[in-house]
């Protein structure tokens, strides 16, 4: 019925529910009043993958990259349960699931060699789980930079989690919105 979204969505839900200890929402809203360690790492990461959004953008359409970059999407049906959905899933489970994951569970601080190292396996295990060509893949450890920054920076996964639902939200809640807008319409 929701073609993959379903199967995103479990897939999302089971990271987070096998990291549920590394995740609080009292220690998440706890950070929310400190501007300089949480909010700073937090806007300047935000600011740099919409940054990075802007020039994939503008080089996609002006025709200066024409190859696909075949990353794994989310299909889904067009109805409002499946947007609510596709709006949890995009918006909050999959930014918790791939911070805990691709930041928490695999970034070490033993030793700035060991911090070096982990950065850069879970860069490169982010761009295998979103993409299976070249480009996608490249384009994906691009977009996971800031967000592997602001974590190495504040040590606080909330931070890159925070900046990932920002830019989450800014690229996926203007189609939702449009989506329902549209179903309601028929």
């Amino acid at each position: 019925m929701y073609k993959t979204l379903g199967l995103f969505m479990v897939f999302y839900l089971g990271i987070c529910i096998y990291y549920y200890k590394e995740f609080s929402f009292h220690r998440y809203f706890k950070n929310f009043n400190k501007v300089k360690t949480f909010w700073a790492p937090i806007v300047l990461a935000f600011a740099a993958v919409v940054i990075l959004d802007v020039v994939k953008t503008t080089l996609l359409s002006n025709g200066l990259i024409s190859i696909a970059t075949d990353m794994y999407s989310i299909t889904r049906k067009n109805t409002p349960l499946a947007e609510a959905m596709f709006g949890l899933t995009t918006i909050l489970l999959q930014p918790i699931a791939e911070e805990l994951f691709f930041r928490k569970a695999i970034i070490m601080f033993d030793s700035k060699r060991s911090t070096l190292i982990t950065v850069i396996i879970g860069l490169i295990l982010c761009g295998f789980a979103h993409s299976y060509m070249p480009l996608g893949f490249t384009v994906t450890v691009i977009f996971a930079v800031p967000f592997a920054i602001a974590y190495v920076y504040s040590k606080n996964v909330y931070v890159p989690m925070t900046a990932h639902i920002l830019y989450m939200a800014y690229v996926n809640l203007p189609n939702i919105i449009y989506d329902l807008a549209r179903i309601s319409m028929q």
